[in-house]
């Protein structure tokens, strides 16, 4: 079969056919969500466990959710500039609308280093090192084989400063949730230890959250399309502050500070 045939078999199928295990609604009657009616099964939701139910069809641990919570309070700083709220800013200060501003600021928090991408590699790591100690594998022995196959461990370590001003408070939360002792959290604190002593690396937020997610069931996939409106409470602020200061004043940059070291003006 060649893939053109194989193409055309697929679009064949799904010619005015979508069969779905996930929702639909009959206009006038009801909505359905996984099999449950959204606006009288699920009515007493509140959005994140909605958000969370959405993705998985299944209904979260409150504890665990309200730890995750905490950990995106924790990713709403309302400062201009860090690199997607300065997106949603600039939005604001160009007098975009929120909409857009919001879109845009989300489509950067993607971020390979530092965004979702990282949180989606840190979760699977954790996974992977939660299975291998399962099956006998010393997690040090674990970590030394990434490390060794020029994996990054995300979770550990930050671009800007090592430590991280959100662990301490994280950690008492968790506590007080009664949440310490879950594997998946004991891993990741171990995960710290071990590569503090190799590297020096201290667990930043997503090493906390990841081992959350896993706790909760979440797989990378999964965790990724439930962290999309993460950053969103951060953008919020500063695109308002931007709207109400004057048009194009956010961070503006005189020409006399542009140090250029280009190639000098050509004659014609």
């Amino acid at each position: 079969m060649t893939n053109e045939t194989h193409i055309s078999e697929q679009l064949e199928h799904y010619h005015h056919h979508w069969p779905t295990t996930k929702g639909k609604v009959t206009v006038g009657e009801r909505a359905v969500l996984h099999g449950r009616d959204i606006l009288y099964d699920l009515r007493k939701m509140d959005w994140l466990s909605l958000h969370f139910f959405s993705i998985t069809s299944f209904e979260p641990d409150p504890k665990k959710l309200e730890a995750m919570m905490h950990i995106w309070a924790g990713c709403s700083y309302p400062d201009p500039r860090i690199w997607n709220n300065r997106i949603a800013a600039l939005a604001g200060s160009a007098r975009s609308t929120a909409g857009l501003a919001f879109g845009a600021a989300s489509a950067v928090s993607e971020a390979t280093i530092y965004g979702n991408r990282a949180n989606i590699k840190c979760l699977d790591t954790l996974l992977r090192a939660h299975d291998a100690v399962k099956n006998g594998t010393d997690l040090k022995d674990f970590i030394l084989s990434e490390i060794k196959l020029g994996r990054k461990i995300f979770g550990y370590g930050r671009p800007v400063r090592n430590k991280d001003e959100r662990i301490p408070a994280m950690m008492e939360h968790l506590r007080e949730l009664e949440l310490l002792d879950d594997p998946y959290i004991q891993i990741a604190l171990q995960m710290e230890q071990i590569l503090g002593d190799l590297k020096g690396l201290c667990m930043n937020s997503s090493g906390i959250s990841a081992g959350i997610a896993a706790s909760l069931g979440l797989t990378p996939r999964q965790y990724h399309v439930f962290l999309s409106p993460v950053f969103g409470i951060g953008f919020s602020p500063c695109y308002m502050e931007a709207t109400e200061k004057p048009e194009t004043c956010l961070f503006p940059v005189k020409c006399t500070e542009v140090k250029y070291t280009g190639p000098q003006h050509s004659d014609w």
